[in-house]
């Protein structure tokens, strides 16, 4: 017992000794840059704050950050970059980082990590910064720019891309028997609405799909489904329908089943093609190509490891297995090609495709192509962009004139 004391004591009296140094015990790859509980505080301020616009270019340009921190702009043939401020990104090495891509006007991006929103403006060369208390949830850009929504313990939370300001939405319920939790957002149906969900209680087999009112708060149902916690609500371009997925989710009694919503009506229309192409496999997420109704589905085999990849068409109901070369970021803004990502030191293991979760942080450097995709699913020969993306993959499309 002595010496148990005197091993204690010594183990004490040695990490006194390392905070009186001001080192830590955790490795530095361990240290988490943005808490104070075991490691070194991270700035609010960024390394250089000196207003650093972008040039004027009319052009999609990818936007990424180098390897000195700052925000670089590539052309989509590789041969031209343009660099602009310093971008700190908070968090542990490892954790996701969520961007929201560009806003509709083409010159704000946003990321959410650790906590920490930051909105960069690549016309005047500055970005602001304001805490979410989740900091760790998707989000995106309303259809006008207006409003950025993600999720936040259950809820919706509305922030202003003009101050920041934040709003949960929809208000507290009236009473704790109506206090279910909000699923999503699922994606915009027009400027002021998002697609919501309340997640099935233990003895709910039934799903609520809901329209929520981000100016007023008030919710609209839409269509009820039979539906599990694995289920898949996401809205096509333009908002008019949903496309929904179910599948077996652990013991629930639930068989494979994609249908498309109406948005105005409640309608569901069945789609059985799809729905035998994926049923044997987890689905993922859904990547929307732009003015358009097809959407690449990332899949998991129920048995295997490694991603698989579906170019579904929810209007003619048809699911098309492509083969890829690296994991797909992004559709370009006009819907011809993908942004694809690569990681010499470890494979991208993120649980969505696109702008909701840009990557895990710290695993670079990237390598970022383009490769052009048929209507039919047939991938073209893939354009180099760069091969020092840091610190995440990419950050999304820009361009500033």
């Amino acid at each position: 017992m002595r010496a148990s004391r005197i091993i204690l004591l010594a183990t004490l009296l040695a990490v006194a000794l390392l905070a009186a140094c001001g080192q830590s015990a955790l490795p530095a790859r361990q240290r988490p840059s943005g808490s104070a509980a075991g490691g070194a505080q991270v700035s609010d301020s960024p390394p250089d704050a000196t207003p650093r616009p972008l040039p004027r270019f009319s052009d999609w340009r990818v936007a990424y950050i180098g390897p000195d921190g700052r925000l670089r702009a590539v052309t989509l043939d590789g041969k031209s970059t343009a660099v602009g401020l310093a971008l700190p990104i908070r968090g542990f090495t490892g954790s996701g980082v969520f961007a929201a891509g560009v806003s509709p006007d083409g010159a704000r991006l946003a990321y959410l990590s650790d906590g920490l929103l930051t909105i960069v403006d690549t016309r005047a060369g500055t970005l602001r910064r304001a805490y979410i208390h989740s900091g760790d949830s998707p989000l995106s850009w309303s259809p006008d720019g207006r409003w950025l929504a993600l999720n936040e313990a259950g809820r919706v939370m509305r922030v202003s891309g003009a101050d920041l300001s934040q709003t949960l939405m929809p208000p507290p319920a009236p009473s704790a028997a109506s206090a279910l939790a909000v699923s999503g957002p699922d994606g915009w149906l027009d400027a002021t609405h998002v697609g919501v969900t309340y997640l099935p209680g233990s003895s709910d087999s039934r799903t609520s799909y809901q329209s929520l009112d981000l100016a007023s708060g008030a919710l609209r149902p839409i269509a009820t489904v039979a539906a599990n916690q694995g289920a898949t609500f996401s809205a096509q371009p333009g908002g008019a329908s949903t496309l929904f997925w179910t599948a077996r989710y652990r013991g629930d009694p639930y068989v494979a089943q994609a249908a498309l919503i109406d948005n105005v009506t409640g309608a569901q229309t069945p789609l059985p093609a799809i729905t035998a192409a994926l049923s044997n496999y987890g689905f993922l997420a859904l990547l929307w190509r732009p003015n358009s109704t097809q959407a690449l589905a990332v899949t998991m085999y129920r048995t295997q490891s490694g991603l698989l990849y579906f170019l579904l068409d929810s209007a003619h109901d048809t699911a098309t297995q492509i083969t890829l070369p690296a994991y797909p970021e992004a559709w370009t803004p006009d819907g011809t090609a993908l942004l694809l990502a690569a990681s010499a030191q470890q494979p991208i293991a993120e649980d969505a495709p696109g702008f909701t979760d840009t990557g895990a942080l710290g695993s670079g450097p990237y390598t970022l192509s383009i490769a052009p995709l048929a209507a039919t699913g047939a991938p073209g020969p893939s354009t180099m962009l760069t091969t020092r993306a840091m610190t995440i993959p990419t950050l999304g499309f820009v361009r500033t004139a």
